[in-house]
């Protein structure tokens, strides 16, 4: 065995390359730096990776229809909590004005749209310039009407066709496109048991689900 002041030196030669190869085969040839001017080229999987890497280091929007009671309400003040900044909508000022006060009191963010997702002008004009959405949660829905299919009133069908199905629709086309140029998103639909155990005289809101 060789002396220990030597055995060192033994361990480096040998992480160089084999004992008595020539000086080229044990060193690594340098790699040159790109010259001056020329642009390096990135990967298009390069790219999108540091795109989401910047977004994961941003606070996390959320979007919820339907948030003045219930189920939307619930979400809001539970994503509030969890470190979300929230857009709440829905028909009622005064139902909005609450959830954001209960939200900001409690540390949180929280904006409010008012407007009928029924509209998809309305959908457009509030929804269009949010910079970013994270998360949406479809939750703007309704039932209405109790009679057999043969009185059934065709204004309750179209409240409830034009609410639970076209505008979670149009929400969730200007939402989405903006997921996809963010290159991450998720989507949340909000629907009901009835869609799997129909009661009677519900027969159109049974059907939408």
């Amino acid at each position: 065995l060789p002396a220990c002041d030597n055995l060192r030196d033994t361990v480096r030669r040998a992480a160089s390359g084999p004992v008595g190869a020539p000086e080229s085969v044990r060193r690594k040839p340098r790699t040159k730096p790109p010259a001056a001017g020329i642009p390096v080229r990135r990967s298009k999987h390069t790219r999108m990776h540091r795109k989401l890497q910047k977004h994961s280091m941003m606070r996390k929007q959320a979007l919820i229809t339907g948030a003045t009671s219930g189920i939307g309400r619930a979400t809001a003040l539970r994503l509030a909590g969890l470190g979300y900044d929230i857009t709440a909508t829905g028909r009622r000022a005064e139902r909005l004005a609450e959830l954001k006060a209960g939200i900001e009191g409690s540390g949180g963010r929280c904006t409010t749209l008012l407007f009928d997702v029924r509209s998809e002008a309305e959908c457009r004009r509030h929804l269009g310039p949010l910079e970013r959405v994270d998360l949406l949660v479809n939750n703007a829905g309704l039932a209405a009407g109790l009679e057999h299919i043969d009185c059934g009133d065709t204004a309750d069908w179209d409240a409830m066709i034009d609410t639970n199905v076209k505008g979670l629709l149009y929400v969730t086309r200007i939402v989405s496109e903006k997921m996809v140029a963010a290159g991450a998103g998720h989507i949340v639909n909000i629907g009901s048991i009835a869609g799997t155990e129909p009661y009677e005289n519900g027969a159109v809101y049974c059907a939408l689900f």
